[in-house]
């Protein structure tokens, strides 16, 4: 049995990387790392489950956009449509909308570096830090052909703040 063998999956670092190197080396990097995460299970990524079952916790989805996890990459870079963020530190929702080449995976590979460039998710991570983002869950309302007019997926989204009030309770401002 390798040392440390039980940490396999479950540890997780957070270091600086001094340039571009090809190999990354624990043996290269073990001073500068510090333990961001002991993971009580072991970390598996899982094929993408179909549309009707998404829902990620946002340490899930930077881990799928960071490794590029092929299915869930394919899936969701083919569809446009509306999603759904929900912050279960404070039950507000946030409704919003992907168009475009790259469709919901382009879209959400934003939210891995913070807010995605949403005002009030802006507003939030500036006052609480970053890591309050960590808390977010993702899921699809509805899928579009990516070719789909942008006005017709933005007919939707505000169908789907009115409906689930994220004008008013949530984090939408628009």
């Amino acid at each position: 049995v390798a040392p440390c063998a039980e940490l396999g999956g479950r540890l997780v670092v957070a270091f600086k990387r001094p340039g571009r190197n090809s190999y990354l080396l624990a043996k290269s990097f073990g001073d500068r790392m510090a333990l961001h995460e002991l993971r009580p299970e072991h970390m598996h990524l899982e094929e993408f489950p179909g549309f009707k079952k998404v829902d990620l916790e946002w340490p899930d989805l930077e881990i799928l956009v960071r490794q590029n996890a092929t299915s869930w990459r394919t899936a969701l870079s083919n569809v446009a449509g509306v999603y759904l963020i929900s912050d279960p530190a404070d039950g507000k929702l946030y409704v919003g909308s992907a168009t475009g080449e790259g469709g919901i995976w382009a879209r959400w590979s934003q939210y891995v570096d913070g807010h995605g460039k949403n005002i009030e998710l802006f507003k939030l991570i500036g006052a609480q830090g970053k890591a309050r983002a960590r808390a977010f869950r993702f899921s699809i309302l509805e899928i579009a052909d990516v070719h789909a007019s942008r006005d017709e997926i933005v007919e939707r989204e505000s169908h789907w703040k009115r409906v689930l009030l994220s004008r008013s309770h949530g984090y939408n401002a628009n």
